[in-house]
């Protein structure tokens, strides 16, 4: 707010009346602030404290930057998928033709969905499928000859909760073995 010299109080009762137009000013651009960290339904968006945070609609932090660190994230934890080997042969592998587990992970849930991709293949003359499971429920299934490479929802999703992922195969014909291992996993949005 600028004033000009010719508009500044002469009187104890103008200089009262110049700070309660200050107070309001200050309290309405202070609630325009406020209101751009709410969503229109009243919950809160965000929080800035010593330092920043996202919160989806439950509370849950989303995305906050490191305190500690004094740059990069705090949240979400973004995983890079290890390294794993090439050659075939020495991947995880089974001859049975029931689904049987052949890799197991654990991990921590905050995306409603999981991204695998997964390589396959089988000795020659066997056919077979690999499929991922997200606390022994199946979520994507794929076979022999193609990537397990898709998007699909995590069952009973509940923010922040540990859950296990296993890579699990089956011989669905010839008496040879199936292998897989993943190649990446990661949550992502819907």
């Amino acid at each position: 707010m600028s004033v000009r010299r010719d508009q500044l109080p002469t009187t104890a009762a103008d200089f009262g009346r110049a700070v309660d137009q200050i107070r309001r000013e200050a309290r309405e651009r202070a609630a325009q602030l406020l209101s751009l960290l709410r969503r229109a339904d009243g919950t809160i968006a965000a929080r800035v404290t010593a330092t920043w945070s996202w919160l989806d609609r439950a509370g849950n932090t989303l995305i906050a930057e490191d305190p500690v660190a004094g740059s990069g994230l705090a949240r979400p934890w973004v995983a890079y998928s290890p390294p794993t080997d090439d050659n075939s042969a020495n991947w995880p592998r089974t001859a049975a033709s029931s689904w049987t587990t052949i890799a197991r992970s654990r991990g921590i849930t905050q995306h409603p969905k999981v991204r695998i991709r997964a390589a396959v293949v089988t000795d020659s003359g066997t056919a077979g499928q690999i499929r991922l499971c997200v606390n022994g429920t199946p979520v994507a299934t794929g076979a022999v000859g193609a990537e397990l490479n898709t998007t699909a929802p995590l069952p009973s999703f509940v923010h922040m909760a540990e859950v296990e992922f296993t890579l699990q195969a089956q011989v669905t014909s010839g008496a040879g073995n199936v292998y897989g291992t993943t190649r990446y996993l990661y949550g992502v949005q819907s």
